[in-house]
């Protein structure tokens, strides 16, 4: 019978994956929509940016005009701030995760838990 420890990390780990799924989405949605507005309100700036921070990088280019202050729109400013919390909510999750998953490996190896 598998341990009740095992159950419970590995249901704490999928939870944490769905969750960081879900955000991923969430945080894309909205940078998305940050990204056109940057486009459309301030196109010069946009165009001033490398090839790959228009293309590949797209968060790279956005956190470019909030250091270095680039875009001083309120409207800018709000959306990033909205955005930017997503990643460490993402890190948060993605930690949970991965101890859950080395809880369940120690315990099968160390501690005597049975699948």
């Amino acid at each position: 019978m598998t341990s009740p420890a095992i159950k419970i990390l590995i249901l704490t780990a999928l939870a944490a994956c769905i969750y960081l799924f879900i955000t991923e989405i969430r945080r894309g949605q909205r940078l998305a929509r940050l990204i056109k507005w940057v486009r459309e309100s301030h196109p010069a700036e946009w165009n001033a940016l490398p090839w790959a921070a228009r293309k590949v990088n797209r968060l790279g280019g956005i956190i470019h005009f909030y250091k270095n202050k680039v875009i001083s729109d309120p409207h800018f400013i709000a959306e990033f701030q909205v955005v930017r919390p997503f990643r460490r909510d993402q890190v948060i999750a993605f930690g949970i995760a991965a101890a859950a998953i080395a809880l369940v490996f120690v315990g099968v190896t160390y501690w005597g838990w049975r699948w």
